[in-house]
């Protein structure tokens, strides 16, 4: 895995950055979303993906 991300292009971004810098509205709701509603419902602790989403609801669109 280490060699495999070695090798990206220094380039690259995630999409999730391209949408940011073009303006366009963030997926965090549709990516991160499902993942802590289905932590809730199970009792089964999502701490960092909870906190990277509201981190994500709280950027000026």
């Amino acid at each position: 895995m280490v060699d495999w991300i070695s090798g990206m292009n220094q380039n690259m971004t995630t999409s999730v950055l391209q949408d940011r810098q073009a303006g366009r509205p963030l997926e965090h709701d549709g990516l991160l979303g499902p993942v802590v509603t289905l932590a809730e419902r199970h009792g089964v602790p999502a701490l960092v993906t909870t906190t990277i989403l509201r981190l994500l609801r709280g950027l000026p669109r």
